[in-house]
């Protein structure tokens, strides 16, 4: 009898567990967010895992409220102490952020694509242009006037901060502020200055907009601020508004922040910079924390998921990104994501700085693309030769770019040109991301017409002069004109280059010099047509034929390089048979030339070279191409056996495809 009860009791206990099973799970499985924007779920008392590994203690709350930060940014340094500052704040926020940017036209063009391509959740972003008197403009004071009146009425509260700030704390630490400001009724946060008691600093300020419009906004801009809006003329008015009603004023305390080197940064109980094993508490020498947040691999933030129910304003980008770069079709899955990236870009990092709007009609611009760690090695010899402007887009990653600039001032060629402009890709995944690079080099010249090179091919004496003035004799809307590229086996330190055209023949004729490419890979430049280029007098107009891959010189709206070609293989191939396929026409100049100086291949490309599994890839990415190509423009692909027969015609110089 007892045995049986004891079987009935383990009995009942079995289904006891089995039925609490069937109930937790599901629950457990629908509390978990099914998207990476979005949590449906609510803090229950007990631990809940997301499925980006992000914990919820009991009672522990989420700061959810949207932080609205405004920072006014004005020129090329301007940019980069921001993009840095934002950095800092993206690093250490729990909360959802909504940035609005007073900027100037060109400042609104990098730090538009810096944000845009960085793809961040919980981020919104606004621009407002802003014409800036000067560099002193752009101090907080005058940047308020701003604020008042381009931020819509829906923005009740905002943080203003200058761009040579760095924040070392989660910023809904600061936010919090406005709670005590409202039970006293106060519309400005303002550090007081330490050595002026009654004069307020304006790096940082909380600044209630929906009070100030209440409370003093018409008498502070109709009678207070009667003249130019100026530094002189905004504090003045924030002075007499002061002496009138102390109310407004809420004195943060001094201890908020510490002014070491140009750098505020915001002191708080527990502040900690994490990468990996790093940890680095506020209360550190100011240039050290830069040096730490500089070198802060800024793609990692695209992974900081804000569990909060922001909308897709904030997430959409994100998102897409995200689904974009999602791809599980091996063996290439590696390939293909890397191709599908949109990398983080920084326009104008360096160098030559100007309006991407404001296009000179009359100037051509060299276009190339390089690594830093080659960049000195590479651009000398280019510089040497190429006196006109240019734009280069270098990829590195966070730690190199902190030394770009060094980098450019090591070398006294280099740093004496003025007119050459350096825009930063950021470097993601394996592959060196060839059109990417093209593509951000092409996309931020500052002239009608471009010559898009590679940074191995350096041009001939004067081609500069001379594409100045022959590309006014041609409409490039729909034409290109091709430069003919040589190449030479013999040192680069010690290489004579030729003076002109007729020293380059002779240099030919004694095996010095010869067609690029000629023994190993004729169809890459073939169709030039060398034969005819040798006696050429005029420019010639010559046909596209399969593999064809020259040096052009084009309008600076010519078709788009496909960026989901990276690491060798038909990079520029892809480019030039688009622009077959959008009817334009390739003109030959008898009167300029490249050469390409031997180097060292590099290690990813000597990888690939090696790989039969990257051979396999990009041909798969160029099958794949020229079949939306055919779809698209009504063309069927060419078969790889049409290359066979071609390849053994007698003549090279065949255009009859």
């Amino acid at each position: 009898m007892l045995q049986q009860r004891e079987m009935y009791r383990q009995r009942g206990l079995f289904y006891l567990c089995s039925l609490c099973l069937l109930v937790v799970v599901p629950v457990l499985y629908l509390a978990t967010p099914s998207s990476p924007g979005y949590s449906e779920s609510t803090h229950t008392g007990e631990w809940r895992f997301s499925r980006r590994k992000h914990f919820h203690r009991a009672g522990e709350a989420r700061n959810c409220e949207i932080v609205d930060v405004a920072i006014s940014i004005g020129g090329q340094e301007s940019c980069n102490r921001a993009a840095l500052l934002i950095k800092s704040i993206l690093l250490f926020r729990q909360s959802p952020i909504r940035l609005h940017l007073l900027v100037d036209p060109p400042s609104r063009h990098v730090m538009g694509t810096l944000l845009r391509t960085w793809h961040l959740y919980g981020l919104e972003f606004h621009l407002y242009t802003v014409k800036w008197t000067s560099k002193q403009s752009q101090k907080g004071y005058e940047s308020l006037v701003y604020l008042m009146e381009s931020l819509p009425p829906s923005v009740e509260r905002v943080i203003s901060l200058q761009s040579h700030l760095l924040l070392s704390v989660d910023i809904h630490h600061v936010w919090k502020t406005f709670v005590e400001m409202e039970k006293v009724g106060s519309v400005f946060g303002l550090v007081e200055a330490l050595s002026l008691p009654g004069q307020f600093r304006d790096e940082l300020m909380l600044i209630d907009l929906a009070g100030f419009r209440r409370k003093g906004w018409p008498q502070f801009r109709g009678e207070g601020l009667s003249g130019s809006i100026t530094v002189e003329s905004v504090s003045k008015a924030l002075h007499i508004l002061y002496e009138q009603d102390l109310t407004l004023f809420y004195v943060l305390s001094p201890g908020w922040g510490t002014e070491q080197q140009d750098t505020l940064i915001h002191v708080a109980t527990e502040p900690c910079f994490e990468q990996q094993t790093v940890c680095v508490h506020s209360l550190v020498v100011a240039s050290d924390f830069k040096t730490k947040i500089q070198e802060y691999d800024g793609n990692l933030l695209r992974d900081k998921w804000i569990d909060c129910r922001t909308g897709p304003t904030f997430d959409q980008n994100a998102i897409d990104y995200r689904e974009k770069t999602t791809v599980y079709a091996p063996p290439c899955t590696d390939f293909k994501r890397e191709g599908n990236q949109e990398r983080r870009t920084h326009p104008f990092y360096a160098g030559q700085w100007f309006d991407p709007n404001s296009v000179d009609s009359n100037d051509i611009t060299l276009s190339v693309h390089g690594s830093l760690d080659r960049l000195v090695f590479m651009l000398e010899p280019m510089c040497r030769h190429w006196t006109g402007p240019m734009s280069i887009a270098v990829v590195a990653n966070d730690t190199g770019v902190s030394n770009l600039l060094n980098t450019i001032n090591s070398s006294p060629i280099i740093s004496s040109r003025k007119n050459i402009a350096y825009h930063v890709v950021y470097k993601e995944g394996i592959y060196y991301p060839n059109n990417m690079l093209r593509l951000t080099a092409l996309s931020n010249v500052g002239t009608n017409s471009v010559f898009m090179d590679d940074m191995d091919f350096i041009p001939s004496f004067g081609l500069y002069s001379y594409l100045r003035k022959t590309v006014r004799e041609f409409d490039l809307t729909h034409t290109v004109l091709v430069i003919p590229a040589f190449e030479t086996k013999e040192d680069r330190d010690t290489f004579t280059f030729p003076e002109d055209k007729a020293a380059l023949l002779e240099m030919e004729s004694q095996g010095r010099v010869f067609q690029f490419h000629k023994d190993g890979y004729i169809r890459g430049h073939a169709p030039t047509d060398y034969a005819l280029w040798r006696k050429a007098k005029e420019p010639y107009e010559i046909q596209w034929q399969p593999l064809y891959e020259p040096y052009l010189v084009g309008n600076r709206n010519i078709t788009p390089f496909d960026t989901r070609f990276v690491g060798r293989g038909f990079n520029k191939v892809s480019h030039i048979e688009h622009l077959y396929y959008d009817r334009y026409k390739f003109i030959v100049l008898p009167g300029g030339f490249l050469i390409h100086l031997p180097h060292q291949i590099s290690s990813d490309a000597q990888k690939e070279s090696e790989s039969d599994r990257h051979r396999e890839c990009y041909t798969r990415r160029w099958n794949e191409w020229r079949a939306e190509k055919a779809e698209k423009y009504g063309y069927e692909p060419y078969l790889m056996d049409v290359y066979k027969i071609w390849n053994g015609l007698s003549s090279p110089y065949e255009t009859s495809f």
